[in-house]
């Protein structure tokens, strides 16, 4: 306590004795009485002694204390005031405490108490202050009148707490209990809690009640009535489990409960052990869940699958033709053309469909006809071509299934005998028609057929759209192969073959003459001042102008020539078999076919195009395609060198 706070209490000592006395830090020996501190013998204290024991024991004490004249002003505080509002108590003295108000308190919170302080009665309660940083916190305070030698209230003697992290503490506990009820009562499961020693239920979730149809009085009351509700031919089981719960094992099982209403429910209970903190098993936590339906299901999975052995037993046939569809479609991919995958598809459908005749048709590019590319058994009487419109499953788009020959739903293109049926698959990839997959079956092979059902011909339309379905996919990707492999090959611009293809050839080529020791010419061709048709007439005059090159040399080449565009305005051809000699006079003669072509482009006669060309032939300019491609360049630019518009042979280029 400083000089100034100490001044302030002269004579008036009653204060800090009646803090004292609150905090139990009074005497006996007030005034100067002996004290005993020791059982042995006494000890004389003195009062100033006492004193400083007493405010030292005040400003030691782990809650704030704060004394207040009459009329509200600051006289002392010890030093957890500082901690806990930030002022220190000189900073307090002679201040108001109103210096604390945060403003969340209302008058009349202020008014009871100062009425009941100043009516000499002690007040306490909890409220929420400001700190000298503005913060605010909790306070638990406790206000003493203090009074005179006459018995008037002098002084007011306040005991303060921080209350702030019990109260967030608190209030986090009531938002985790509020979570924990939410969960517990909106979840499907039970979710229980009990005590093992002695058998206690110390929480069971509202669920419980909706699937045992028990009340929940009824099992905090009488915890073994849950093992009244378990079925008669479970019960044994069910307490064996409840026997390791209480031994603190975790523990799963299921059982049968008998409901009062009658109904009967299948329940799968997990426990789990929860031990304290030191490892003493104390509880049980568990949940319970409605197995009936999982039960159900699981019966009626049961039932399918003793039809679906009941069917295996009948699918011996079914598992043939699979394994005949698949090696279908796996020869399909192999297939290097198409007409090779159609004698392929006949082969193997006669094989998969033995009682039944049929045929493979494909609609045209012009989408107005369908013609037969595979045909089998009774299938090769079918029509060889015939209009989409006159099939009702190319029509509808779905199988189409005929038993009787007299139908009126009969196809057009069908020409049956009166004891057959017929059925039609559209082939269908991508949402485009591709085709039909016919089928002719005698009646008698259909009814003696081992997968005869009530409906026999639904049950071979139904294979048959299997068929239709894997065929429709292995058509498809055959001509897309086709289709891609065309694009890998040619160049897009004039559909000559491109460098790709005339590398794997040109190297092919060279393979098989080394073999049976010919010869081959390779010719380098490149059109002269091609950039000038560009630059004056603009790139689609230059692209028209490749084009009409292109298709020259594609028109004035042997049937086993290959004529490919190495790029931007370079083509080159490959002669099998040919000379160098023989190659270029047949260079010559094309170089004079291109120096006569006329181009019109837009209404516009475009300038005189000329080729030079450069020849190399195997093996004696090269036994590489690298080395020959050297060659025949180099002599290309030995025609280039000497005035363009010519042949040029390897010995001239040298």
């Amino acid at each position: 306590m400083n000089e100034e706070q100490q001044g302030s209490l002269k004579g008036t000592s009653s204060p800090l004795e009646s803090v004292a006395a609150e905090t139990g830090a009074g005497s006996e020996a007030a005034g100067g009485r002996e004290r005993k501190l020791g059982a042995e013998s006494p000890i004389a204290i003195g009062p100033r002694e006492l004193a400083q024991w007493r405010l030292e024991a005040l400003d030691a004490a782990p809650v704030g204390f704060l004394i207040t004249t009459r009329d509200g002003t600051i006289v002392w505080a010890n030093p957890m005031i500082e901690q806990m509002t930030g002022f220190s108590p000189g900073e307090l003295h002679g201040r108001d405490p109103r210096i604390f108000n945060s403003g969340l308190q209302s008058e009349s919170f202020y008014r009871e108490m100062w009425e009941t302080i100043l009516a000499g009665r002690k007040w306490q309660g909890e409220l929420i202050n400001r700190r000298k940083d503005e913060t605010l916190y909790h306070e638990e305070m406790h206000i003493t009148p203090v009074r005179d030698a006459r018995g008037e209230i002098s002084h007011f003697i306040s005991i303060k707490r921080d209350v702030t992290e019990r109260r967030a503490n608190e209030k986090a506990l009531r938002r985790s209990d509020e979570l924990f009820r939410q969960v517990t009562e909106n979840i499907q499961e039970v979710f229980f809690v009990y005590s093992p020693e002695p058998l206690r239920v110390i929480y069971v979730s509202p669920a419980y009640e909706h699937i045992w149809g028990r009340s929940l009085g009824e099992v905090y009351g009488r915890p073994e009535s849950l093992a009244d509700s378990v079925h008669p031919e479970d019960r044994k089981r069910a307490l064996e489990t409840f026997l390791q719960d209480r031994q603190g094992r975790p523990t799963e099982t299921e059982f049968r409960i008998l409901r009062p209403d009658g109904a009967l429910r299948w329940i799968r209970i997990r426990t789990f052990p929860v031990h304290n903190e030191a490892g003493r098993f104390i509880r049980v936590v568990g949940f319970a869940e409605d197995a009936t339906a999982r039960k159900q299901a699981e019966e009626e999975l049961c039932r399918a699958r003793n039809e679906l052995n009941l069917a295996l037993a009948e699918s011996g046939e079914r598992e043939r033709e699979n394994e005949k569809l698949t090696e279908l479609v796996d020869m399909i991919q192999c297939c290097q053309s198409r007409e090779q995958a159609f004698k392929i598809i006949e082969e193997f459908l006669g094989q998969i469909f033995i009682s039944c005749g049929g045929a493979l048709y494909l609609i045209s590019p012009s989408r107005d006809e369908a013609e037969a590319v595979a045909a089998w058994g009774l299938g090769a009487e079918a029509e060889k071509t015939f209009e989409p419109q006159d099939c009702w499953g190319l029509r509808r788009g779905k199988v189409h299934v005929v038993p009787e020959a007299n139908s009126a739903m009969r196809c057009g293109h069908t020409h049956e005998r009166q004891d057959t049926g017929h059925i039609c698959i559209p082939l269908v990839a991508d949402g485009e028609a591709l085709g039909l997959l016919y089928f002719v079956c005698p009646k008698d092979a259909v009814a003696v057929s081992p997968e005869v059902h009530l409906n026999p011909w639904k049950r071979i339309g139904e294979r048959a759209a299997v068929v239709g379905e894997r065929l429709s996919l292995a058509l498809a990707n055959l001509q897309l192969r086709d289709v891609l492999r065309q694009q890998s090959v040619r160049d897009p611009l004039t559909g000559l073959f491109n460098r790709r293809y005339m590398e794997e050839t040109l190297d092919r080529e060279l393979s098989s003459a080394a073999r049976r020791k010919d010869s081959v010419a390779v010719a380098m061709l490149d059109l002269d001042r091609f950039k000038d048709f560009n630059d004056i007439f603009g790139h689609d005059a230059g692209d028209l102008v490749l084009r009409e090159v292109a298709a020259m040399l594609r028109g004035n080449v042997r049937h086993g020539d290959v004529v490919c565009r190495l790029g931007g305005e370079e083509f080159v051809i490959i002669l099998p078999g040919a000379s160098v000699e023989i190659a270029c006079e047949r260079l010559e003669a094309i170089r004079r076919q291109v120096q006569s072509l006329t181009i019109n482009h837009r209404n516009r006669m475009l300038g005189k195009v000329t080729i030079s060309a450069g020849l190399a032939g195997f093996p004696k300019d090269g036994v590489t395609a690298e080395d020959l491609l050297r060659a025949a360049d180099a002599a290309l630019y030995q025609a280039k060198n000497e005035g363009r518009n010519r042949v040029v042979l390897p010995a001239a280029a040298s």
